[in-house]
């Protein structure tokens, strides 16, 4: 691994060079994008679900915009994420991803809800976000706004830590085609990582419509010539203007993935894909959304029930299908000047069907209703904004989720704001109807006590609560020197409530053996491991020249059990990330990301008992640097950028893991998370036409 850095350090470094060699030069070109962003403010919709001004946003929100997806160092939607304030990225293998907001990011991978153009991608079975599985790449992506908090006053169930908005490129009128790939080395010299994707825009004065589709594959790290991951994405979209202030959206697409899925009984092959219909129709001040999504899954379990190193049973694979139904509308109204009221309302069905895990199937009905006042009381000076909304399930207990926040500019260009609310998780269909039909035992153990029995009728748990989140925050941002430098401060105290865990620890080899063991002992509880979680970030991003961009940010945190006030060791206490991004008159680009967590103890099963309570793995006290490098050549309407990308661990230990994991003695495999090396790729990508609005921002 050291030659590859030292390469990469060489290369970075000669680069660098060149492009502070030809300062004045870039000074003196025609950059007048930079200036054009310092003077424009910023706009997001998922604070208020309409678009607003950054500074007045009523929450920690992160907006990362199109012109810097393109420039960032990464190869995925969850890459872009590692320079977010307040988020953790842990790579368990290519294909699950754990992404966590302000504190407990495990491989559940459901204390975050993600959209994509407000269509809710966590999947009913798990709670889960198979990012892996999303239609799109992250060439499809216009825009991406974070809310760093709960937001289940406006958005429901599942916003419980924090959300996700994933906004895609819109349709152009204007006939432009795009591609993009990378190829190249990584530290094992595996196959490398092979990624490809192809978008096409075209139109007319009333429509417009797109088309993209993307193949990605890579190995996994510690098994040789394995494949982590494979997916293939493709969907289209089509515009219908019918007035300047409506319209009507229609996209439709799909995804296919194979890959290794960590669940807690270990390694596990997932077979699974998704197909989707949506339409979206806006007009003036009211929207609504209906979408129709289809799920089929198949997973292969490579691993075996295990207590205390004995082999006790096996089990088979489990095929499922889901489906979801969903309605959203929305409508905002301004009351008297300086009032705005926005209100909807949303009803959702879903179904998932397995003889394997849920027995005859699982059907659920969601609805629920909202409303949001603003009240502009000074204006430009002073903001209120108020709202609650209700949530009912068919399955699971409702839940009232208000929240209220304030914003004041005691002078131009720095804000205070504070805000208090309510959020929630509801149990996932594998809590709370989960039955493994699928059990085989290869041991008399487990015949004599018919464990077959108790994974088909004791694990599921109907009478779960919903978990809770009561979250207090304060805030502070400002420009300064003409907007060329921007700081904010963010601190929030969480009480986390009623968390759901799967309880084995009654479950031990001499109760067994002796007869004593209850077989309801093994299920979903809530038993009481409440934890409250207090921090924040500080984030500053400069701007000394037209041709450089700075940023910097600092995450602490700690963690606490509420029952008895000792210390919830689990959480990195400080996250610290730094970056730049590059672009030159001369047409070179230079991105690179360094994130540096510290070191923590993080929960896993034991991977040699199962069943077993969890165990206490130490990582961290290392850092991720992550670059990209591109030339862009230009001939009439045609640009190629010509480059490479790729990231490194920065550690001092042999072994680099993201995410706790160890070897299986019986079998000598990966458990959790995998050791992870460099990986340098060349990058080529390719665009023919007019140079358009979203890809000039």
């Amino acid at each position: 691994m050291c030659a590859g850095v030292a390469t990469l350090a060489r290369s970075s470094a000669v680069v660098l060079v060149l492009a502070f060699a030809n300062l004045a030069h870039a000074e003196s070109g025609d950059l007048t994008d930079e200036l054009r962003l310092l003077e424009e403010e910023a706009t997001v919709e998922i604070a208020a679900k309409r678009p607003q001004p950054l500074r007045e946003v009523p929450g920690a929100v992160t907006l990362i915009s199109r012109r810097e997806i393109e420039d960032a160092p990464a190869l995925s939607i969850v890459d872009l994420f590692r320079s977010v304030p307040g988020m953790d990225v842990g790579v368990i293998t290519p294909f699950s991803v754990s992404v966590g907001v302000r504190a407990l990011a495990t491989e559940a991978n459901n204390l975050v809800l993600v959209l994509i153009d407000g269509r809710e991608m966590n999947q009913e079975l798990f709670g889960t976000a198979f990012w892996s599985m999303f239609p799109i790449s992250i060439f499809d992506v216009e825009r991406i706004e974070v809310i760093r908090g709960p937001g289940s006053a406006l958005y429901g169930a599942n916003a419980y830590s924090g959300v996700v908005n994933i906004v895609t490129r819109p349709p152009s009128s204007e006939t432009r085609v795009e591609a993009r790939g990378y190829v190249g080395l990584r530290a094992d010299m595996q196959d490398p990582p092979a990624y490809g994707a192809v978008r096409g825009t075209f139109g007319g004065k009333k429509w417009s419509a797109a088309m993209s589709a993307s193949y990605e594959a890579e190995n996994l790290w510690y098994e040789f010539d394995r494949l982590g991951m494979a997916s293939t994405r493709g969907r289209g979209a089509l515009e219908v203007r019918f007035r300047d202030d409506m319209k009507l959206t229609m996209e439709g697409g799909g995804a296919l993935t194979n890959g290794r899925y960590f669940l807690t009984i270990g390694r596990t092959r997932f077979r699974g894909g998704e197909a989707y219909a949506r339409a979206d129709f806006d007009w003036k001040r009211f929207q609504a959304q209906l979408y129709f999504s289809h799920f089929d899954v198949t997973l292969v379990p490579h691993a075996d029930i295990n207590l205390e190193g004995t082999e006790l049973a096996t089990i088979s694979d489990i095929n499922g299908i889901g489906n979801t139904l969903d309605l959203q509308l929305q409508h905002r109204a301004t009351l008297v000047p300086g009032f705005d009221l926005t209100y909807g309302a949303h009803t959702r069905f879903a179904s998932f069907d397995s003889e394997q895990m849920v027995g005859k199937g699982v059907r659920e009905w969601r609805g629920g209703a909202f409303f949001q006042l603003e009240w502009a009381a000074v204006a430009d000076k002073l903001w209120f904004t108020a709202g609650t909304r209700i949530d009912v399930n068919s399955n699971t207990p409702s839940a009232l989720s208000p929240r209220a926040s304030i914003v004041a500019s005691p002078a131009p260009d720095h804000y205070i704001r504070g805000s208090v609310g309510l959020a929630f998780r509801k149990p996932a269909f594998a809590e709370t109807k989960l039955r493994l039909n699928n059990v085989t035992c290869v041991h008399t153990l487990c015949d004599q006590y018919q464990l077959p029995r108790i994974f088909s009728e004791g694990i599921a748990n109907p009478n779960l609560e919903n978990e809770k989140v009561r979250t207090y925050e304060i805030g502070y941002s400002a420009k300064l020197f003409k907007g060329r430098l921007r700081a904010s401060i963010d601190l929030f105290f969480n009480q986390y409530r009623d968390f759901i865990e799967f309880d084995a620890t009654g479950f031990d080899l001499a109760a067994l053996i002796s007869g004593r063991f209850d077989y309801t002992s093994m299920s979903f509880k809530q038993i009481g491991n409440d934890v409250d979680a207090y921090g924040g970030e500080l984030a500053i991003e400069w701007i000394p020249t037209r041709w450089m961009r700075l940023y910097g940010s600092w995450g602490p945190r700690r963690a606490y059990k509420a029952r008895d006030g000792n210390s919830y060791a689990h959480e990195p206490f400080n996250t610290v990330t730094f970056g730049f991004r590059i672009r030159t008159s001369w047409r070179l680009k230079v991105a690179a990301n360094i994130r540096f967590v510290s070191q923590h103890e993080s929960l896993l099963r034991d991977p040699n008992s199962l069943l077993k309570g969890f165990s206490a793995y130490r990582i961290g006290n290392d850092a991720d640097l992550r670059f990209r490098v591109t030339y862009t050549f230009k001939w009439s309407d045609v640009e190629m950028d010509v480059g490479f990308v790729g990231h490194t661990p920065v550690t001092t230990r042999g072994t680099y893991r993201e995410f706790p994991g160890a070897i299986t003695t019986n079998r000598f495999e990966n458990y959790g998370g995998e050791p992870i090396g460099w990986q340098a790729l060349g990058l080529l990508e390719f665009r023919y036409g007019p140079k358009s609005n979203d890809a000039a921002n």
